[in-house]
């Protein structure tokens, strides 16, 4: 079964990278995805016990928002979930989305492999596009058991340029193991604060790296 995992294009070709996003989305457009994804999750979380507001109390855009940030939040609302969620689903919208919406093997998971372009499918658009092909925050996904294979394995199995070594929730050995396999494979190093606006509220959008 298929996972999502997130790519970093870089220098690409906007034009040429819009015309790709039209012709793959023209039967599913974002709004109809993102309901699609409200609704699943919205009753997953009841399936769990969850506390939720009413469907119709929930204000959101499906044009602009993302159903697994507005389901998220409104969880959060309901102060009985602390106790009914995991530690680290309750604290932190990452672990919501990438360990459990995202694990096979978990009530939340929903399947999107066929509403979005394969990983080398991704990868072919960015490099069509004239583009450098990024992988970023590789130690976040809770439902990979040896981090470090995975990522190896990736680097060997795929036309990468570069991987993201500086993230916010990486740990100095995690860093070093990145910096280490960039300089031992010849690829790119980039890094970030992960500023997602108002999602994420707490972490400032990052200037320089000393």
């Amino acid at each position: 079964m298929r996972r999502t995992i997130e790519v970093l294009g870089y220098k690409i070709d906007t034009k040429k990278m819009n015309e790709f996003m039209r012709n793959f989305y023209k039967d599913k457009p974002r709004d109809f995805l993102q309901t699609k994804y409200f609704n699943l999750l919205y009753d997953k979380c009841l399936q769990l016990g969850l506390t939720l507001s009413k469907k119709e109390d929930i204000i959101w855009n499906p044009k602009n928002d993302w159903a697994s940030v507005t389901i998220y939040s409104d969880l959060k609302k309901h102060e009985e979930n602390k106790n009914k969620m995991p530690e680290d689903m309750w604290e932190k919208l990452s672990a919501f989305n990438r360990k459990y919406c995202n694990n096979p093997e978990h009530t939340l998971y929903i399947d999107k492999s066929e509403d979005y372009p394969s990983l080398q499918q991704t990868i072919d658009a960015i490099k069509n596009c004239g583009g450098l092909v990024f992988m970023p925050h590789l130690f976040i996904y809770g439902w990979v058991e040896d981090k470090e294979q995975f990522i190896k394995d990736l680097v060997n199995n795929y036309d990468i340029d570069g991987l993201e070594c500086y993230y916010t929730d990486f740990t100095e050995e995690q860093t070093e193991f990145m910096l280490n396999l960039c300089d031992k494979k010849h690829l790119y190093k980039s890094g970030g604060s992960d500023y997602h606006g108002l999602n994420k509220p707490k972490i400032e959008m990052a200037v320089r790296i000393w």
